[in-house]
Parts: structure tokens; sequence; C-alpha cells
């Protein structure tokens, strides 16, 4: 029919029947969810074949790539809509010659051998769940590099390696940026182009014998990558062919970098003491890249890492000997080591740091590898983990923050008993803040409220029979101080008038009165200051302790009772306040540029520690009170908050933010500190 078109008046009208047919508006619409590309689209293509109508050629070779294109747009559309469960998701964008992962992902990987939550970071980087996908990385301490062995798609992000290093030095800001097909010139591009903007302190590049010595050179993606990438239709036709299945290969596995075909093993396997100038070329390119990877992250001013990753058959006899045999490989014509003796040569060459994992995962008993999959188990993860933590830990010595959280995100407030032997913090379930009540070390916690409303800034009584704490949405300016048994009964509002809310309250010495930040709004919405409020207990009185009009915030007593401090505003920024309870006097003790937070006293009354943003972030400073002094206890990239001293040890508890990792840590003082700070 196409081809027996002519300009006729009514073969026009065919021609634009027949043109928005084919550029069905509905089917744009459905495909880009959008009303202006809905209008723009059916129009050009109805322009375009009535504009070259009377050139019959053109006018039928248009119209016939119109017709094919929406043939396609129509099974876009039925796949996507008819068919959800057969759509392959598309977890990658495609940059610069490389792939990333998408961001804000949320998928759920199931095989065989594992089930997997994926979820990225609006950058792209992998979280964990609960982590917080709005979370946007700046810096970090630490950026490791890989293939699909680092990305690690086949395990909970709590098993990757990279999170099991970050969970041992948990004051560093860790990202994995690793992704399937990746090899050291994508790596190289990626670092140039993405990386080095992080700032990274020390990069650690996952090298693996499987085949990051093979097809090094980083070619430009193609026509078919790009028509994957935003296609689910091109995913469902091409994905078998791109991508195969193992099940269809000679052993039912992957067996990079062995190979049936003599000449393929000449060509690609590394272990092969008889190369070909094509591994020759590409053993010469992957010097050249990584010799400009180590130079690139020199000049940001960074550490490279290398760890050489072993294949299964360096480890495990039986699959060395499976392949070897099935493939007819005579053992003769093989280094197994050769990789391990080639990184070992250019560590010494080029000056950067490396690891050997293969005596590990020889050391190592359990299965390190997926049987099918051919990816590391967890197992595997963790040795890697405990390798290169043990590297660094001799190179830098051991993390003096110690993780005590169980989850990696939403814990925060430590609050000690008296006694030191339990610990009431906060924590993030099911989208809402909780509280909760656990031994000094968290291994084992009670949670105490399971009403869905955010419930914050816990404090014990020193007999832990009751609970104070902020109820409400902090963003709502509308919370409330609560006192409540810690069994959950015998709930009172301490701010219980309708315009009256409060915050972040604690218990005097006694528990007789308690001290809150305190505030009305009007009937016009409009907030009034808080102020620093002492209420009786016993027969209601309020007494009002910072000045009027002030905006002042976190009031804690000292041991004894005698002394107060809080933060009040003095111009642009939060400084600390000590106030005489007796006197009824108070004292500034700060006047920095820079906010001062989260106050609290030492055991003997001596010392403040809190927390200040002197340098863009929040750390640990020690305030004498004696003499002024301050004393810095932390200096990371990272946020440190929340400071409050052990009652009956030398340490710390506080909360901190390191990336995506969000928890409550203890930190040990120095002897001499320690002795200064606890009573005598």
């Amino acid at each position: 029919m196409a081809q027996n078109l002519t300009p006729t008046l009514s073969k026009r009208v065919i021609l634009l029947l027949a043109s928005l047919l084919v550029a069905n508006p509905v089917v744009v619409f459905l495909l880009t969810n959008d009303l202006m590309w809905t209008l723009i689209v059916p129009v050009a293509a109805i322009t375009a074949v009535q504009f070259f109508a009377p050139r019959r050629r053109v006018a039928v070779a248009l119209f016939n790539l119109i017709t094919i294109c929406s043939i396609f747009a129509h099974a876009e559309v039925l796949l996507i809509h008819g068919f959800p469960e057969r759509v392959i998701e598309n977890l990658y964008v495609i940059k610069s010659g490389y792939y990333f992962n998408k961001p804000n992902l949320n998928q759920s990987f199931r095989s065989q051998e594992f089930s997997v939550n994926y979820r990225t970071n609006g950058q792209g980087f992998r979280i964990g769940v609960g982590q917080e996908p709005s979370t946007w990385i700046e810096k970090v301490d630490w950026l490791v590099l890989g293939d699909s062995f680092t990305q690690g798609a086949q395990v909970e992000f709590e098993d990757l390696f990279s999170t099991k290093l970050n969970v041992r030095f948990p004051d560093k800001i860790v990202v994995n940026a690793g992704i399937s097909g990746m090899g050291i010139a994508h790596e190289y591009r990626y670092f140039v182009d993405e990386g080095q903007t992080l700032s990274p302190r020390l990069v650690i590049l996952q090298v693996g014998s499987f085949n990051d010595f093979m097809n090094v050179e980083a070619g430009m993606s193609s026509f078919t990558d790009q028509l994957m990438e935003h296609s689910a239709f091109a995913r469902l036709l091409l994905h078998d062919w791109r991508y195969g299945d193992p099940a269809d290969l000679p052993l039912g596995r992957w067996t990079e970098p062995f190979y049936p075909d003599a000449q393929a093993n000449r060509d690609y396997n590394i272990f092969f003491k008889d190369g070909s100038p094509r591994q020759a070329r590409d053993l010469e390119v992957f010097r050249e890249n990584l010799v400009a990877l180590n130079d690139a992250v020199s000049k940001s001013g960074g550490t490279l890492l290398v760890a050489l990753l072993p294949t299964r058959e360096q480890v495990v006899t039986q699959s060395f000997n499976e392949v070897t045999s099935r493939f007819g490989i005579d053992h003769s014509l093989l280094d197994m080591r050769k990789p391990n003796t080639l990184l070992a040569k250019l560590a010494g060459e080029i000056h950067f740091d490396l690891i050997d994992l293969l005596p590990a995962f020889e050391r190592a008993t359990g299965d390190l590898f997926f049987n099918v999959d051919e990816h590391l188990t967890p197992l595997g993860h963790s040795v890697i983990a405990t390798t290169i933590g043990d590297y660094i830990e001799r190179q830098q010595g051991p993390s003096p923050a110690v993780l005590l959280s169980k989850t990696l995100s939403g814990d925060r407030y430590p609050s000690p008993s008296a006694d030191g032997n339990l610990v009431a913090f906060q924590s993030v379930r099911g989208g809402t803040s909780e509280l909760f009540l656990g031994s000094n070390d968290l291994s084992s916690a009670k949670q105490l409220t399971f009403d869905g409303v955010d419930e914050a800034h816990p404090m014990l009584s020193s007999d832990n029979s009751r609970i104070l704490f902020t109820e409400g949405a902090a963003e709502s300016h509308r919370t409330k101080v609560i006192l409540m048994n810690v069994d959950g009964s015998r709930r009172i509002n301490l701010t219980s008038k309708h315009d009256q809310f409060g915050a972040i309250a604690t218990f005097s010495p006694s528990n007789l009165r308690v001290a809150l930040a305190e505030w009305s709004i009007g009937s016009s919405g409009q907030s009034t200051n808080p102020q620093i409020v002492v209420v009786d207990l016993l027969i209601g009185n309020r007494q009002v302790i910072s000045k009027p009009g002030r905006e002042s915030w976190r009031p804690v007593f000292s041991a004894d009772g005698k002394y107060m401090a809080y933060i009040s505003k003095f111009e642009d920024q939060f400084d600390l306040v000590l106030y005489d309870v007796i006197g009824e006097k108070e004292k500034r003790l700060t006047s920095t540029p820079f906010d001062e937070w989260d106050p609290q006293f030492s055991p003997d009354g001596k010392r403040l520690i809190y927390a200040a943003r002197k340098d863009g972030n929040w750390d640990l400073f020690l305030l004498d009170l004696a003499t002024g002094h301050t004393e810095r206890l932390t200096s990371t990239i990272g946020d440190e908050w929340d400071p409050v001293f052990s009652p009956n040890s030398g340490s710390l508890f506080y909360a901190g933010k390191f990336g995506f990792l969000e928890a409550i840590f203890r930190r040990r003082l120095s002897a001499s500190l320690s002795r200064n700070v606890l009573p005598n």
C-alpha cells in the first residue's frame, strides 16, 4: 500500500490517518508520561510525511521508518504494561564508555543460590536496607573500585567486603563503586571523571585473575548498549544473546579465563605460559592504565592499594582439575601464579601497595565462591575484608572508634544508665524513630515504643524505672516532652498545654526535676524562641533559666546538680553556657564563629564534652571548665555528635554519620584523660 502513494488530496488524507496511527499519541504518552512529547511526536510525524508526500520514494521510506518505530513502540508499551513480569530491569546507565549503577535502584535479585536486595542512592552507590537514598556523598576516606566481584550483587550490602571494612573502621566514609564489567581502563576513566572529585585518601582497587587481564582496552558503548539501556523490549530480545546462560556453558558455570579452544587460551588466559601477541598487547595496555590510575590517585592526594583476587581454579583443586580435564589443557602449559608474579613486579616498578589475596583464600575453609554463579559468597567477602583490614591496621593502627549499633542506619542519642550497664537510644523502625534499651555494648536491646510516632532523645532515671523522651516529628516544631515508665505505663506529657511544646529533656541527679527546651506557638502560627525551663516533678513548678528571647537548647545537669550546661544562640551561632543553679547566674563559655552543640558533663563535673562544627562537619571536643582550655578529640570528615561519658569507665558513647553509615559508637579515652574525668 505504501508504494502506491500519490500526492493527491485523498491519499494525503490516508497518509495523515496512517501517520497518526503509527505515531499513536496514547503510546507516546504511555512511554514518556509527558504531554509535551505526546503532542510533539505525532505532529512531527504527520508533518514530515505530509511534507515529503509529493516525493514518492522519500515519503514511502519515511512512512516505513515511522511504521517500524511505531511497531517497536507499541511492543514496548505492550511489554511494560501488559507483561510487567517479563520486563528485565535496567540497572545501569552508560557514562563515558563505562557502565554505572542507575540512581535510586530498589531491586531484588534471586537465583538458585542467593536472594538479595539491591539498592542505590542518588549517585548510584550501593546502600543497605534502611539507609537513605537521599544521602549524597561529597567526600570519602576510602573509594573501592572493581568489577562484579566488588559490586557483589549476589550478597546483601552488609556482607560486602567494603561494608565489612567500614564496620571495622567505622569512622571512615567508605564507598563501593564496583560495577559488573569494569576493567582497569574503565576504572581509570571513572576515577578521572568522577572518583577523584570525592578526594579519597585511599583507593582500593580489586583486580581479578578471572578477566581483568584480557580485552583490556575500553571501547565506547555501542548502539546495542544504548538501545538496551533505554528499551525494555530491546533488553528482552537481546539479553540472552548478550549475556548468555551459565547452564549452556560446557561446565554449566563460568570458567573465565579458561576456554575449550587452544588459541583462545593463548589469547586470553593469563595463566598460560606461552601467550600470544593479543595477550601481550592486553598486558601492555593493562600496565599503561594501571600507571595512569596510580598517577591520578597520587595527584589527587590519595594512595592506591591493589587487591589481587584469585580465581576459583587457583584455590579449589577440584575446580582446577575439572576445567583442565574438560578443556584438554595440559598442566605443564600453565603457571597458576603468573598474575600474582606479574602484579608483584608491577607494584615494585610503579610503586603502589599490593595485597595478594591468594594465601588467605588458600587458608580459608568453606565455600568462597558460589558454585554456578562463580562470584563471591559472604564468606569470600569476609576473607577479603579481614585480609585488607589486617593490612590497613598494620599500616595505620586500629580504629579508635568501635561500632556498637547492629543496624547501619538510624541509631542516635545514646544515653547510658547511672550504673553504666544499660544504654537507652533511638533507632529507626518502619520509617519512624522508636526507643530502645540495650546492654552497654548494644549486643542485645529491647524495643520500648511501637506506636509509629517519632520518639527521640531518651534519658533514663537513675533507678532505670522511668525514661524521658521527645515525641513527634522534629520538622513539625510541635514536639512534646514525655515521661514514661520503662515498661510503657504511666505516660505523662510534661508540655501539656495546647500551645506548649518542648524537646530534648534531661533528669536532675535527684530525678525530682526535669530540664528541657520549651516554646509556644500562638494562634497566628508564630513560634517563640525555645528557652531552658526546669520543671519540678513534685509540685509542677516551672522555672525559666535562660535569657528571655534568646534561642536555647540541650540542657544537662552536672552530677552534683549544682550546675547546668546548655547552648544559646548569640548572633549567628550557638555557644556553650554554664548556669550556676544555686547562684542563678549564667556564664558564656565559648565565643566561636561556628556552632557548638550537645554538651555533657564529665562524671567528675570538671569538663564538658560537646560537638562543634569547626571545619564544616561535626567533631568532638572537651572543655576544661576551670581553665577554659579545649581539646579536640576527633578530626574525621564524617560527623560525630551526641557525646556522653560512660559513668564507670574511661570511654565515650556517641553517635555519628559517616556517609551511609549512621550509628552509635564507643571510643576509649587515653589513660591520662580517663583519670581526669572520672570522680576520685
